[in-house]
């Protein structure tokens, strides 16, 4: 388990790990929720145009991957 903090620009500012991640893991994950984050500020920007409701700025998501014994 890891919890991450993100600029407003994506970027991993500080992040804390259960379980040790290694580094290389750490900066794939910070490359797949820069990328998320990019998706969800396009889809905000999209939602309070279409809707007229302030969507900006995100300011949270979760992401949980259930396998093995942390299978729920």
């Amino acid at each position: 388990m890891a919890a991450g903090i993100f600029s407003p620009e994506g970027k991993l500012v500080n992040y804390k790990s259960k379980t040790g991640m290694p580094e290389e893991m750490v900066q794939m994950t910070a490359k797949f929720c820069e990328a998320v984050n990019t998706m969800f500020d396009t889809l905000a920007t999209a939602y309070s145009e279409l809707y007229k409701m302030n969507w900006t700025p995100q300011h949270n998501w979760m992401y949980r991957v259930a396998i093995g014994p942390w299978l729920s």
